[in-house]
């Protein structure tokens, strides 16, 4: 997977290979050898066909630039013995999980409050060591490959070989896990039958003629609608608030993730009628941001039930310790909308933010009272 100028991944190749049935995890079935044939496969094959699309009399490798890989040692051997000039980064969030699980492994769980006022001071100076750590000025001799993987140098030098700025490079592979999720829930899962693996042949057909042409069709028509501005707003609906908590009580909602560098908040629901098939929610981070993938969202601009779904599941979360952390979800109001949206138009004729005509907005009552509509704090007891 690449990442292109708009930070989005886009898969450019799909490296199969069946690993032994004796293997309980797939990530057993393989070895640095063998990851070494791949890449080989791979390098040769992307190289050969840029050569003969491009008609040129003398052959160009490809040579990737950057790549980041987690902390497993056995995929990065392989990618510098390949391309000895690559710059080899590490997933922040991986190195983080490694020292959290150790940190679990080695103090335990539970325990009188004296044990877990510890625990939670040891975990407290972790995470600012590891951000002492990133940010520390070192060079790969002084530092050793795995740390300059990480360390503020090596993300600089990154930066610099690709010509980007430093914000625009990411520090973890969610991109590469939102692509895995993906295949596996929104499109692979269509040709299984009771969640039965796929046959070989029936998986590589259903890749080449299904789920790559879908990819790329969803991938253009994201680009053709970037033209037309989106702005949410949330309008009173008791049928969404019952889907949405419906859909919580059904648990429905899967996980969230925080995207490290916009700090925007996305949350995977899976669909009330359709199981298996999940869409994704932006529920945090700019308004322009704030988006569904359902046919709702996209017909009316208002907060569907999967977004307000999204925001109550933050808000139980936000209710336990650990993920107190977590903002409050603040929706535009439709007055704010339209604001926002006629701002970025200033010298075109005004269009309005959702669907509604003009005698359904004379008939809102208080909604517009405010510019912003707290969704946390309304439904605070649900």
């Amino acid at each position: 997977m690449v990442i292109d100028e708009d930070n989005k991944g886009v898969p450019i190749a799909f490296i199969l290979f069946t690993p032994s049935k004796h293997n309980r995890l797939i990530s057993s079935g393989y070895d640095s050898k063998t990851l070494e044939q791949l890449f080989t496969i791979f390098r040769d094959r992307i190289s050969d066909n840029y050569n003969k699309n491009q008609l040129l009399s003398t052959s160009i490798i490809f040579k990737p630039l950057v790549a980041m890989t987690d902390t497993d040692v056995k995929e990065r051997k392989p990618l510098a013995k390949i391309w000895p000039e690559i710059i080899l980064l590490l997933c922040f969030f991986h190195i983080s999980q490694c020292y959290k699980n150790e940190i679990n492994k080695q103090l335990d769980r539970g325990g009188d409050n004296k044990v877990i006022l510890l625990r939670k001071t040891v975990k407290m100076f972790l995470k600012s060591t590891l951000k002492e750590a990133q940010s520390i000025d070192c060079n790969e001799q002084m530092a050793g490959d795995l740390l300059y993987s990480w360390c503020l140098n090596g993300w600089m030098k990154a930066a610099e070989v690709l010509g980007i700025p430093l914000e625009k490079l990411p520090t973890t592979n969610n991109h590469l896990e939102r692509m895995n999720e993906y295949l596996k829930n929104n499109q692979l899962n269509r040709f299984q039958r009771n969640h039965h693996l796929l046959r070989a042949d029936i998986f590589y057909i259903a890749l080449v003629y299904e789920v790559i042409p879908n990819i790329l069709i969803l991938r253009n028509l994201a680009k053709n609608l970037e033209q037309f501005l989106q702005v949410a707003h949330l309008s009173p609906s008791t049928k969404y608030d019952e889907s949405a908590k419906k859909l919580l009580e059904m648990e429905k909602v899967i996980k969230y993730e925080v995207e490290e560098i916009s700090e925007k908040i996305y949350v995977e629901v899976e669909s009330e009628t359709t199981p298996g098939f999940v869409y994704t929610t932006c529920v945090y981070g700019q308004p322009t941001d704030i988006c569904c993938q359902c046919f709702d969202f996209f017909q009316m601009d208002i907060i569907c039930k999967h977004l307000r779904a999204a925001a109550l599941y933050l808000n139980k979360l936000r209710k336990q310790e650990p993920y107190k952390h977590l903002p409050k979800m603040i929706f535009s109001t439709y007055q704010k909308a339209q604001n926002i949206y006629h701002s970025q138009y200033d010298n075109k004729s005004k269009v309005l933010v959702g669907s509604e005509n003009e005698d359904d907005i004379s008939n809102k009552s208080n909604e517009d009272t405010n510019n912003e509509s707290n969704y946390y704090n309304n439904n605070d007891d649900n």
